[in-house]
């Protein structure tokens, strides 16, 4: 207990903003082609990874699904799959990580 107090455990990290790991490249695709954007981010606590279409909140629809996990590592994977993109899917795609120390997008 008292390495822990001292902050000498070695199995913890000190708390942190999250940063960006891998982020989706700009896409140009055909419409009616499934899409997939992957976002990865770490911090200390694990960051919350959301999705903004042209700064407007991402919302899962019956060709849009939205999910995050973690690796073992402490990663936060965030995954958009747009099925069969039209026309109405374009536009600008921002994955922002955020905890209590900051965020990043």
């Amino acid at each position: 207990r008292l390495s822990r107090d001292l902050g000498l455990n070695p199995y913890t990290r000190p708390e942190s903003a999250p940063q960006l790991r891998y982020t989706h490249i700009e896409q140009t695709v055909t419409p009616g082609s499934p899409v997939s954007l992957k976002c990865t981010a770490v911090g200390v606590p694990a960051p919350v990874i959301t999705w903004t279409r042209d700064h407007r909140p991402l919302l899962p629809s019956h060709s849009t699904s939205v999910g995050s996990s973690r690796t073992p590592l402490g990663e936060v994977v965030s995954l958009v799959n747009l099925s069969s993109v039209t026309t109405r899917e374009g536009g600008s795609y921002t994955c922002t990580a955020h905890n209590a120390h900051g965020s990043v997008a």
